[in-house]
Order: C-alpha cells, then sequence, then structure tokens
C-alpha cells in the first residue's frame, strides 16, 4: 500500500518542482525512487544521533551505512542533473523554478549550490514525507471504519457534482482533523522534535 502513494507523490513534485514528466506511476518504478525511500530518514536519524557528541562526529559517520550514503549520493546526483536540465529548457508551464529563471548567478540572489540544496529537500519533502503521511492516514481509517465512514461522506457532498479544488479540500473540517491526528500518532520525521523544558519542569495532563 505505501508503494503507491511514494509513486504517486514523486511523480508530482517532480513535476512542480522541475516539470520533469517521469511517469513512475505508469512504470510501477523509478530508479531514483527505488531504494530512496526510508534511507533518507534512516541516515537522518544517524545524524541526529550522532550530533549528540560533535567532537567525535566525523569519526562515528565513517561507520554509517554505506547504502545509506550511497543513496543520498544518488539523490543529489539527480537533483543537479534535473536542474540543470531545466534551466537549458524553456519551460512550457509555470513551476516552483519559474521564480528562479532566466537564471543569471551574476545577479541572482541564490548561488547554484543554493539553488540544488533548495530544491534537493524539496523533492524529499514533496514526495517521502507526504507519501508516509498518506500511508499512515489510510492505515488509520482503515483500523477506525467510523473515521472512514465520515471522512468519505464529508468528501463525497462536499464535492458532489464539482471538481475536488483546494478550496473545497480546505473546508473539509473533518478530513482536516483526520490528516492533523494521523501526523501526531505518526509524524513523518525520522526523530522526535527536541523539546526545552522551563526552569522548574512542566506538567502535561498531569505528567511531569
Amino acid at each position: 500500500m505505501a508503494k503507491w502513494p511514494a509513486l504517486l507523490y514523486f511523480d508530482i513534485i517532480a513535476d512542480l518542482v522541475f516539470e520533469r514528466k517521469l511517469g513512475s506511476v505508469d512504470t510501477n518504478s523509478h530508479p531514483w525512487l527505488d531504494g530512496l525511500f526510508g534511507s533518507t530518514m534512516r541516515l537522518i536519524t544517524y545524524f541526529n544521533a550522532a550530533r549528540q557528541f560533535p567532537h567525535i562526529l566525523p569519526f562515528v559517520a565513517r561507520f554509517f551505512p554505506k547504502d545509506l550514503i550511497a543513496q543520498q549520493v544518488k539523490h543529489a546526483k539527480f537533483v543537479q542533473e534535473s536542474v540543470d536540465v531545466r534551466m537549458r529548457e524553456a519551460p512550457t508551464a509555470h513551476d516552483f523554478m519559474s521564480y528562479i529563471l532566466p537564471y543569471d548567478e551574476a545577479t541572482a540572489k541564490m548561488s547554484m549550490a543554493q539553488v540544488r540544496a533548495t530544491y534537493g529537500p524539496l523533492m524529499i519533502a514533496g514526495s517521502e514525507n507526504v507519501s508516509t503521511t498518506v500511508s499512515f492516514t489510510i492505515y488509520h481509517l482503515l483500523k477506525n471504519p467510523v473515521a472512514l465512514h465520515k471522512a468519505t461522506e464529508e468528501v463525497r457532498m462536499a464535492c458532489k457534482d464539482k471538481d475536488i479544488t483546494f478550496f473545497s479540500v480546505g473546508a473539509m473540517k473533518y478530513l482536516s482533523a483526520v490528516v492533523q491526528e494521523s501526523m501526531r500518532l505518526n509524524p513523518a520525521a525520522p526523530t522526535t522534535q527536541p523539546r526545552v523544558v522551563p526552569k522548574g519542569g512542566v506538567f502535561i495532563s498531569g505528567c511531569s
């Protein structure tokens, strides 16, 4: 179940960012996609843990799994090639890169390194993170038939005899709550978010 949302959102974000028609859904795979999902989050988890000991990070990093490092190199190469191709070709639609084109590094506010560093994470955030959230949301809905029925009815009533749009989806309060609860239960992040406890501690739901 998790594979198809990954293929779908990878196709969508590649089109939005680089105006590339990859056809991953049609072919049921993509060389860049194979192995990426899960590897990025696992590698970030390793780095976040190692950063707790910054004085030995360079040494510890040598022992990170080589297949994860190789996948990140593959990702960086894909982004670099996609950026280069997008900058050479005349756009036929308005995408994320339209805002910095035509590009002239002498006058641009972003260097090429910054461009690649920006659009690489956009690919991850728009594909892996979104598909993970969708997969967990589907899972929780299937585990809760009442919630599934309510969400289904809301979508069908809101979009009856008309297209699903940004505004119609934004008006679906129950569906929004379902997605937010799914993200609370299973956030698409490799580690928990850091928290700063105030002096003297704090009580949450009666627990210190």
